[in-house]
């Protein structure tokens, strides 16, 4: 396997969805490809963050009570430290 063919099934060895036999000789190729080591590495990785920046923000009902007295109470004084 070339690192081009790495590169072009990347995502069905990630996803688990490359046949046995194709994953045979990609896993032969990165034993000996540094280069394609670190490409997947950093894929994998780009998945992982790509994931975390789509999570939903939580919304203001699932925010402790607390929490959000604490920060509109240092936006009070924020903005009363501001005007004296």
């Amino acid at each position: 396997m070339t690192c081009q063919q790495i590169a072009q099934f990347l995502i069905d060895y990630v996803s688990c969805e490359m046949p046995a036999e194709d994953r045979v000789a990609f896993d032969a190729h990165l034993r000996e490809c540094t280069q394609c080591q670190r490409y997947l590495d950093s894929y994998r990785k780009t998945i992982a963050l790509s994931k975390g920046a789509m999570a939903p923000e939580p919304r203001v009902e699932e925010m402790p009570e607390s929490l959000v007295s604490a920060i509109l109470s240092a936006c009070r004084d924020r903005t009363g430290a501001a005007k004296s």
